[in-house]
């Protein structure tokens, strides 16, 4: 469907205007000097001078400067996408005179049940601007339609359209009719034997029968045939694409492979694959070589003599080992009908570098040259083994690292890598390297700078003539006069001798000439900020949250603090910040931005169960709204439900009622208020629930994107203690208790993780201090204060492989001040560790140290508490997913209670996990096994749970 550019374009003269003449008419730039008088709207469209005149008020001013208007023109032409507009004086009044297109306000769904808005947003990529242009709706229409199809929905019908709001205003509609989702219901193999055939077809039952019909999933079953095939020794059978036929109402098809019989082969290894087994020498073993070197499950070839090429795979990979005189033979006969082909693998022995010499006209201790040829090298090289190709690799860097240094003859005369025989594993590498002398910078020339003096320049690039010539630190130099000139608001500054030009030798290559010619442009400052897209968000919510003010300097930090400041808000899906006259000579300049809301209203729901307890049912369910009045006002209500129907046939529940107030007193202080009300099990081994009633009430303010500030002006919290059943307390030997805990203090988040869902680098910080005593209102607990800090580091080990380590310490400190003699209940302030979220492995029954009779749960401490705990996690992704993953860890730590004396104290455990992305981040299988069990312990624990550390 067709979207007409100017589905409402018209010209409309607010005044007959004729051919003034010099005397009737006076431009308004002629007279800066003056003043003019309001503009006469009078023959303005009604449904477009009204919110005109809301959002730009100073057009019914009178005694407007030039300035005035200039701005006033600016903005408006910007706001209401004219083609052509200019302001005309006639009789001592001001017109507007303009030929004006209709703008597309909104981007609106028809007919979507399938996924998200959000989702649908996202996936067509389209802004505001964008759907001004028919070919970029079209195209995003179109991968609408590929992402339908994908998901299983065949026939879907997407459709866009136009609905017209006013004289200006119009909305893209995305009509959308997906229809029914088409099931692959049934998979055939035609040209085998029949029993290989139903083998194959047997395994369609777990790779692709009963998936919906998709590009994704057709992959899956082709590569489900292919290794079947290969199984069976076909690895000369193409696979063609299927013929598939619908059922009558296109819900259900079958897929049909007619293949052609090839013939068949049996792949073997022999030889000396075991040979290397110390922990520091490598041992490739044969499901190396069949998994991952020849990769036989997904091979195929038209070629009958293939054992050439498997064999060439298998040496080479030896060689990228390490194993330089590795041989590999392959042989063919017959079993049969079937084609054996013996691939015979010579490992010789695994070379590792005994010794590297630098020798030649080289101007530093040998040793320099070896330990920069090491760095340079490749982690193999590195660690002595052989690797002739990484060698010469390794070399290469060594001369380009010297000419980066201004030795701009440096040259390896010679490589040589020998041994002394084929049976030694010990190998000589020696380098010949002519270094040639280092140039001087003779002469720094400077061009174009206009606002900052030769000097200053020369002070930020810290360059000298008669310096020793170092590519890399000029590099660092230019790099650094860039963010001088850009951290002045010279963001459209370029160096133009950068990629040419830069550096001129002398004839001998010993002197250097380096000239820097710069284009400066404009000093930038924000003249106007003009806000598009924020149709219930109010623009000043918009403003408090930019880092940069009208007539301030524009700087890129000010510019991504202010992206990055919005995107935490939550409010916005897609947000863009630029200048409207980029690229030009203005220095007083419009900051556009462009937002896109996202929907403020959010609901969650969710059952489940876990083997906590034998078996626990879950439920949870939530409603939120974060955007009350276009304010950013937020409320919301959370509700969570247990029931161990097994063991305690108790139910336990947690809601939580929370109010948010941002821009306290018009600053970024936000104003948070949360009342929980929880009934829970406190201690399953003397069936202890708790009952408690919390108010919070706290100020917030994010200080950078990455730091944030919070302080608990009062957290009151109420606890009951009861046993599930009156005969519980009885057989227990307690009571009932009443107690109150009131706290206020601090707490810092230093956030400079690259996804607060789901991390894979950077690093999370939080502090926190909390202070305790009866003016806050306690109640039968003593004054303290308790203090902890968690420091978690993510370290991403492999981009490629998507492998990540994360490290994780915390630690706590807790003081009883002693003043009532109540001393603190350590089952509420002190530390406990135990479960998912500190030492996995632990069961709800197994949490330290109140499980341990020298500290019971009902412990009140009367001094000091301390605690430390480690967490350490390995993530790689499975089966090349970017959804699931899998995890191997370990988890460690210890309490310290003052006066007490715990045998073994340092509790550790170690586990694997599964990892399944979601929405609201990933959902985890985990299982740990304790490694100093007790004999009153389980051997480990199951966990179920959203969220990782």
């Amino acid at each position: 469907m067709r979207i007409q550019s100017l589905i409402s374009s018209f010209v409309f003269l607010l005044f007959a205007v004729p051919a003034f003449t010099q005397s009737q008419t006076r431009s308004a730039e002629m007279r800066s000097a003056e003043t003019y008088p309001a503009f006469n709207l009078k023959d303005w469209p009604p449904d477009i001078i009204k919110p005109l005149i809301e959002k730009h008020p100073k057009l019914l001013q009178k005694n407007l400067t030039a300035e005035d208007i200039s701005v006033l023109i600016k903005e408006i032409h910007h706001d209401l996408n004219f083609n052509q507009l200019k302001v005309v004086e006639r009789d001592d009044e001001l017109f507007l005179v303009g030929t004006l297109s209709s703008k597309v306000e909104s981007i609106e769904f028809s007919g979507l049940k399938e996924i998200d808005e959000d989702d649908a947003l996202e996936i067509l990529a389209l802004n505001l601007t964008d759907a001004q242009d028919e070919n970029k709706v079209a195209a995003a229409v179109e991968r609408l339609q590929t992402y339908f199809k994908n998901i299983g929905y065949r026939k879907a019908q997407i459709t866009s359209r136009i609905a017209n709001k006013g004289t200006t205003a119009r909305d893209v509609i995305i009509e959308i009719n997906a229809g029914k989702k088409t099931e692959i219901s049934e998979i055939k193999v035609e040209g085998l034997p029949e029993n290989e055939t139903v083998e194959i077809e047997r395994d369609f039952t777990w790779n692709g029968r009963g998936k919906i019909l998709s590009d994704a999933n057709l992959k899956i079953v082709n590569r489900s045939l292919r290794k079947s095939l290969n199984s069976l020794g076909y690895y000369l059978v193409n696979i063609p694409a299927p013929s598939i036929t619908f059922s009558a109402n296109e819900q259900r098809t079958r897929l049909n492979f007619k293949l052609i019989p090839q013939p068949k082969y049996k792949i073997e290894i022999t030889g000396q694959q075991f040979q290397y087994k110390n922990a520091d020498e490598l041992s490739i073993t044969k499901p190396t070589l069949v998994n991952e070197v020849l990769k036989l499950d997904e091979y195929f070839t038209n070629d009958q003599n293939f054992g050439s090429d498997l064999a060439e795979k298998i040496r080479l990979h030896y060689l990228s080992e390490g194993f330089a005189f590795c041989e590999v033979l392959y042989y063919e006969r017959k079993e049969g009908n079937t084609t054996v082909i013996t691939l015979n693998v010579n490992e010789g022995p695994l070379v590792k570098i005994n010794k590297i010499s630098v020798i030649g006209n080289i101007s530093r201790p040998e040793k320099y040259y070896i330990d920069k040829f090491e760095k340079l090298s490749s982690s193999k090289t590195q660690d002595h083994i052989l690797i002739q190709a990484d060698v010469e690799q390794a070399a290469k860097n060594l001369i380009t690292y010297l000419q980066n240094e201004g030795f701009v003859n440096a040259k390896l005369s010679r490589l040589q890598v020998g041994s002394e025989n084929r049976r030694t594993n010990k190998a000589i590498v020696v380098l010949q390297v002519e270094e040639g002398p280092q140039a001087t910078i003779d002469k720094i020339t400077i061009t174009g700078n206009k606002f900052f003096s030769t000097d200053k320049i020369n002070e930020v690039l810290d360059l000298h003539t008669g310096q020793k010539l170092s590519l890399t630190e000029l590099e660092t130099a230019l790099n650094d006069l860039k963010v001088f000139y850009a951290d002045n608001g010279f963001i459209e500054s370029k160096l133009l001798s950068e990629n040419k030009n830069l550096i001129q030798y002398s004839d001998s290559l010993t002197e250097a000439s380096i000239h820097i010619d710069i284009f400066e442009g404009p000093q930038i400052r924000v003249g106007s900020i003009l806000i598009e897209g924020n149709e219930m968000t109010h623009a000043k919510l918009i403003l408090t949250e930019l880092d940069f003010k009208v007539g301030e300097l524009l700087t890129p930090t000010k510019l991504e603090e202010s992206t990055t400041r919005l995107q935490r808000t939550g409010h916005f899906s897609t947000i863009q910040i630029y200048t409207l006259e980029a690229n030009t000579d203005v220095q007083e300049r419009t900051i556009v931005v462009r937002v896109n809301e996202r929907k403020p209203g959010v609901r969650t729901a969710g059952i489940g169960l876990t083997n906590e307890n034998n078996i626990t049912f879950l439920g949870y369910a939530g409603i939120a709204y974060r955007n009350l009045g276009g304010w950013g006002r937020g409320l919301s209500l959370r509700g969570e439900t247990k029931y161990n129907p097994d063991i305690l046939n108790f139910f336990e529940y947690k809601a939580t009622a929370g109010y948010l107030e941002p821009y306290l007193f018009d600053t970024r202080v936000r104003f948070r208020l949360n009342y929980t009300t929880a009934q829970e099990i406190s201690d399953i081994s003397i069936r202890k629930a708790t009952i408690t009633n919390q108010t919070v009430w706290s100020l917030e303010q994010d200080f950078t994107s990455h730091l944030t500030g919070i302080y608990e002006l009062l957290n009151i919290s109420n606890y009951v203690d009861r046993g599930i059943t009156a005969q519980d307390e009885i057989a227990n030997n307690y009571t009932r208790d009443d107690l109150v805990i009131s706290t206020t203090g601090p707490t810092l988040d230093i956030d400079y993780r690259d996804n607060v869902l789901n991390p894979r680098d950077g690093n999370w910080t939080r502090l926190t201090l909390e202070y305790s005593n009866k003016f806050l209102g306690n109640h039968n607990v003593d004054d303290f204060y308790r203090a902890t800090g968690n420091f978690t580091l993510y370290t991403p080990l492999s981009d490629e492989l998507g492998l990540i380590w994360v490290n994780s310490y915390r630690a706590g400190y807790v003081k009883a001040l002693g003043k009532h003699d109540f001393g603190i209940p350590f089952d509420k302030k002190g530390f406990i560790l135990g479960g998912r979220s500190t030492i996995r492995g632990f069961e709800s029954n197994e949490f330290f140290p109140t499980t341990n009779r020298q500290l019971p749960a009902s412990y009140r401490l009367d001094n000091y508490s301390v605690y430390q705990l480690i967490k350490s996690e390995f993530r790689f992704p499975l089966f090349g997913s970017e959804s699931l993953a899998g995890a191997v860890f370990y988890d460690g730590g210890e309490v310290m209670v003052d006066n007490i004396t715990f045998t073994d104290r340092y509790r550790d455990a170690a586990g694997v996990g599964l990892r399944y992305n979601t929405p609201v981040g990933p959902l985890n299988l985990e299982y740990a096994r304790k490694l100093d069990r007790k004999s009153y312990e389980s051997e480990g624990a199951f966990h179920l749970s959203v969220g990782i550390f």
